[in-house]
């Protein structure tokens, strides 16, 4: 995926209601074992190392972001 694409998925994500219902809807069946055979196959120089010792991070609490989330409901707009 170029970079190009990266973005405008992104940014559709973040204003299209209808393309982020179907991208979540489809994101959640997969499954995890899916998922990490794709991650494999990704360039390392683009993957995150993840240490067993290392906790995960998660993301701040701000503008009604918490815990990682990016479903930030009518209230927060």
């Amino acid at each position: 995926m170029s970079q190009h694409a990266l973005e405008r998925t992104l940014g559709k994500l973040a204003t299209d209601e209808e393309f982020r219902a179907r991208f979540f809807e489809a994101l959640s069946g997969l499954s995890p074992a899916a998922i990490a055979r794709f991650s494999q196959s990704l360039d390392d120089r683009i993957r995150r190392l993840c240490l067993a010792r290392t906790p995960p991070r998660t993301a701040p609490t701000q503008q009604g972001l918490s815990r990682g989330r990016f479903d930030a409901g009518a209230e927060n707009a």
